[in-house]
């Protein structure tokens, strides 16, 4: 009786273990590329905002147009590119980007991604 007793209370401390055990992996970091094609006449001082952190402020030439959808493939390459800003570290989980003309504060995108831990996103943004 005793015996049978112990084992349930084992199995019931042991529930949140096997449980706890089985959740994603939230721990780590990513890469999120920017790439903003720029059809205007008009030179941007973009500031790009994390959840709601500056992450620093990148130029987008005017009249430039290009494909950022795939840059994850080679980050050296992409840093040297026009219009394009890149995010080291973020965290894994939900944040939300804002990109902002960094005079006026005019809000030009807002959107919200998922990061994974040692992923990369490259996302491409049309200004027109």
């Amino acid at each position: 009786m005793k015996t049978n007793l112990i084992k349930r209370l084992l199995f019931v401390l042991l529930i949140p273990i096997l449980i706890s055990s089985c959740e994603a992996d939230t721990s780590g970091y990513g890469n999120y590329i920017i790439g903003v094609s720029n059809a205007s006449s008009k030179k941007i001082q973009m500031e790009v905002v994390l959840d709601g952190q500056s992450q620093g402020i990148f130029f987008v030439m005017a009249g430039q147009q290009g494909n950022y959808s795939s840059l994850c493939n080679d980050l050296v390459h992409a840093a040297n590119l026009d219009n394009v800003r890149i995010l080291t570290f973020v965290s894994s989980g939900k944040h939300k980007l804002k990109l902002q003309d960094f005079d006026t504060k005019f809000v030009f995108i807002e959107t919200t991604f998922e990061m994974k831990a040692d992923d990369c996103i490259s996302q491409q943004f049309n200004l027109n």
